[in-house]
């Protein structure tokens, strides 16, 4: 596939790839938030932008608005085409977030062992042992 191909069709599919999707991927995120932070990725959070952003735009009142509200809505469809092109990315972020978080949990539940362990230590059994000879976590 020659470059100007590759090139149409990625503008192609971007093109098709809805609104919401972008917003989901972009960073920052326009719909609001700090300017610096990092994109959302979530998984079909294109999707999920566009029906916030039109239960926001249609709590308006005017016909901007309510035209970009209906805009929006019409934006579903391709959003969800391009949230599902974006799935392997946003899949392995949300894999990468849950494992993360679940490696803090248990990081923290190691320290919170290790400080019961010494306070049971120093009200049952004498002195605690010294901070220089705790176990490293």
């Amino acid at each position: 596939m020659s470059r100007t191909a590759f090139a149409f069709a990625a503008v192609i599919a971007g093109s098709l790839a809805g609104c919401g999707t972008t917003m989901n991927i972009a960073a920052p995120n326009p719909l609001g938030g700090d300017p610096h932070s990092k994109p959302a990725i979530t998984v079909y959070g294109g999707v999920a932008n566009d029906v916030r952003y039109a239960k926001t735009a249609a709590g308006y009142d005017g016909v901007a608005p309510k035209l970009l509200a209906v805009a929006a809505v019409l934006d579903i469809p391709f959003s969800a085409i391009g949230d599902t092109l974006t799935l392997p990315i946003t899949g392995t972020v949300t894999i990468w977030r849950l494992v993360d978080a679940l490696n803090y949990m248990a990081e923290d539940h190691k320290r919170a062992s290790i400080f019961h362990s010494e306070w049971w230590r120093f009200w049952c059994n004498g002195e605690p042992t010294p901070v220089a000879q705790l176990p490293e976590s």
